[in-house]
């Protein structure tokens, strides 16, 4: 395992201190090559809902430049302790090239992460994706505002105060994220959620902007705004409904299931907005967002849809949101491993489709995602 010497203090000055260290020592920041290029997001709910890896994906786009294929591997939540545990699963299974790591606020949260634990536990991870091949950018913190920004601050500017150090070891380079949202708080603007710690679509937008910079793309605008439209191979039609119990069923109960008028028809995308900005945003990538305010609240719902295919194939579901078990034709295909996040795609089940109509049954909570593609290089 590689060595790592902490910096004394923790207090801002130090940060500025390293800061300006780096400046006298910039790291290359030429651009990276991106076509045929895999970019995962490894962090937590602030990269799981996504909206950063659709802002990087615009912003290029709009610029005239063939964006990698940016994977979400973020898991709401999650600390650097259960980011290293799950980096094999998730993060080296898919061979990405690139990786963004953004991790730290969690563990500023639970306010009993050593900064040398919190340290020696991103070293780790570093040294495992170096030792595999991955290019890795870390980003610095989001900040936190309001009473419990008072309470982590210590923590947070001991962590970039490391980021720094341990980017600098590996060679590594860095999105300042955390220099660049306080600049934005400085400067008037407010990029941070109601609860100081989520971020708001101008946080994302801020953020997108450090994570260009940091790949060698600072010529390149940040897009105004998102365009959404539904994931490829979605299963559209459905009917839902409650489940009686929340206790998830056997083989032999699936397969007596018959809709009846008890199951609501149920078309995604939704067509009624969501209230917040977020679920909005997922609405429209064929989330379905709307089940406990229309067919009201339970801890379970039971969904049936039919999937045609014109040939035997193989496909993959991508899983998402609350879903909790798939079966297709009558056997159980997937079961939620309870770690794997919120984002399109979190699982990616290979299945193979039988000619003609397939059956599938799924079990989730009140938001989900189910969509149906031949391959997983999205």
């Amino acid at each position: 395992m590689s060595s790592f010497v902490l910096l004394g203090s923790l207090d801002f000055n130090a940060l500025m201190k390293w800061r300006a260290h780096m400046n006298q020592n910039p790291v290359n920041t030429s651009s990276l090559p991106l076509v045929g290029k895999r970019l995962a997001f490894l962090g937590d709910s602030i990269t799981d809902g996504h909206t950063l890896p659709l802002l990087v994906e615009q912003s290029l786009q709009a610029a005239g430049l063939n964006p990698p294929r940016c994977t979400n591997v973020a898991v709401a939540g999650n600390k650097a302790s259960d980011m290293l545990k799950r980096l094999d699963r998730d993060v080296i299974a898919l061979r990405p090239d690139y990786l963004m790591l953004s991790a730290g606020i969690n563990d500023a949260c639970c306010k009993n992460v050593s900064l040398e634990a919190y340290a020696q536990t991103v070293n780790m991870i570093l040294e495992r994706l170096n030792g595999v091949g991955v290019k890795v950018i870390v980003m610095t913190t989001t900040p936190i505002t309001g009473k419990s920004g008072l309470i982590t601050r210590p923590f947070l500017d001991g962590y970039n105060i490391a980021l720094h150090r341990l980017a600098a070891q590996y060679g590594c380079r860095v999105a300042e994220v955390n220099r660049d949202m306080r600049a934005a708080l400085a400067g008037g603007d407010n990029p941070m959620g109601a609860d100081g710690i989520h971020v708001n679509f101008s946080g994302y937008r801020v953020m997108t902007r450090s994570v260009l910079d940091a790949l060698g793309y600072a010529n390149v605008p940040v897009a105004d705004q998102l365009k959404l439209t539904p994931m490829p191979g979605i299963v559209h039609a459905w009917k839902i409904r409650p489940a009686p119990s929340d206790n998830l069923l056997t083989p032999s109960e699936v397969a007596l299931l018959q809709p009846d008028a008890n199951w609501s028809v149920w078309i995604l995308p939704e067509v009624t907005a969501a209230d917040d900005w977020w679920l909005e945003q997922e609405r429209q990538r064929g989330f379905a967002v709307g089940l406990e305010s229309r067919i009201g609240k339970a801890k379970l719902y039971w969904g049936v849809a039919e999937l045609d295919s014109s040939r035997e194939r193989s496909a993959y579901l991508n899983t998402g949101a609350g879903l909790k078990t798939i079966w297709l034709n009558g056997k159980k295909v997937y079961q939620s491993p309870g770690d794997s996040g919120w984002h399109a795609g979190r699982e990616r089940v290979p299945v193979v489709l039988c000619a003609g109509q397939n059956a599938i049954f799924i079990e989730t909570e009140a938001c989900f995602f189910l969509s149906v593609t031949e391959d997983n290089q999205w």
